[in-house]
């Protein structure tokens, strides 16, 4: 038997025939609006409009591989955007980063204690998790 811990809004969209692009839209309707996952998902789905499953998997691991720094997260760009961005998460990307220190994921000597890195940072990291949904999801379908 094959277990996995996808969230319930993940499995919805499995029962209900969704594609990647319904379960990034289903993460979206189901984490409280304003909240780091709900924002980053947001921003991944106006971007990964019209791609089909592979495209959108693609897509995913390119914001990981390459890093908002490539420039692939167009609303993280700019200085205004990055700044605005961290302002709106502060709380959650500042817990986020706590975490992965004490998770052992984060070196804290390669942090750059500014709202740009920290709001790349962030975004890359709940990506990651969002990877890990899709690539699950995708593979029970």
């Amino acid at each position: 038997v094959q277990t996995c811990a996808l969230p319930i809004y993940s499995w919805r969209t499995l029962n209900a025939g969704g594609n990647m692009n319904n379960l990034l839209n289903s993460i979206v309707e189901n984490t409280y609006e304003g909240t780091l996952k709900h924002d980053v998902a947001e921003i991944i789905l106006d971007q990964v409009d019209g791609m089909n499953n592979e495209e959108i998997l693609e897509h995913v691991a390119q914001i990981i591989n390459y890093g908002c720094v490539s420039g692939i997260v167009p609303a993280l760009m700019t200085y205004k955007d990055t700044d605005e961005f961290f302002n709106n998460h502060s709380d959650e990307i500042l817990e986020l980063l706590d975490n992965d220190k004490e998770e052992g994921i984060l070196d804290m000597n390669e942090v750059e204690f500014n709202k740009n890195w920290l709001s790349w940072y962030a975004f890359e990291r709940i990506t990651f998790d969002i990877q890990y949904e899709l690539e699950a999801a995708y593979e029970l379908m």
